[in-house]
């Protein structure tokens, strides 16, 4: 599962004497569009905007397909958020072949990478861009596998109890309330109603 988009960032706690790998350092350069560091001190917390999670989406892609973080050559990241913010470094692309890779996987990231952010893509551009490459995965399921075997039993004999995922849901709900969501009223309204429905 892939998450986080909307904040860009993972913040670990502090440990005396450790120092949190690069992809867990609080603001990370790798996953965050120019545009957004450029206008950020160190310590200063990452805004969120749909241009820089797509940056993002397109950073995740990287790591997926080529098995290496962004900017993996670059272990400073202080000295990778200036190469971004002076557009010495352009894209993780500039480091590294993209070779063996779908030309059109490639032309995606490049578009997400766009240093304009008005000239990237949106959700909506990307799910219609992988629709008409009109993938399709047809490698045959192993049915001897073992775990998927046990999977299947498993999966065969779960029953959800949906009260209790209810009274769970509606107890995360009463404390985002309680941290001052003012949004959250209407919604909690609307979910009471949907299960008295």
């Amino acid at each position: 599962m892939i998450q986080n988009f909307e904040f860009q960032r993972v913040i670990q706690e502090d440990r005396p004497g450790s120092t949190p790998p690069p992809s867990l350092a609080r603001n990370n350069p790798r996953w965050t569009a120019p545009e957004l560091i450029s206008s950020l001190e160190y310590d200063d917390a990452l805004p969120s905007t749909p241009e820089g999670n797509i940056w993002s989406f397109g950073c995740t892609c990287y790591e997926a397909l080529m098995g290496k973080a962004p900017f993996s050559k670059r272990r400073n990241d202080f000295q990778l958020r200036f190469l971004l913010k002076t557009g010495q470094l352009a894209t993780p692309l500039s480091e590294g072949s993209t070779f063996g890779l779908d030309k059109r996987v490639t032309r995606l990231m490049k578009w997400c990478f766009a240093r304009d952010p008005k000239k990237r893509p949106t959700a909506a551009d990307i799910v219609q861009y992988f629709k008409d490459m009109n993938l399709s995965d047809d490698r045959p399921l192993p049915k001897d596998d073992s775990v998927l075997v046990d999977l299947r039993k498993a999966r065969a004999q779960v029953k959800i109890d949906y009260d209790s995922v209810y009274q769970s849901l509606k107890r995360v709900h009463q404390v985002i309330l309680e941290n001052g969501d003012d949004d959250g009223i209407n919604r909690r309204k609307d979910l009471d109603d949907e299960h008295e429905a």
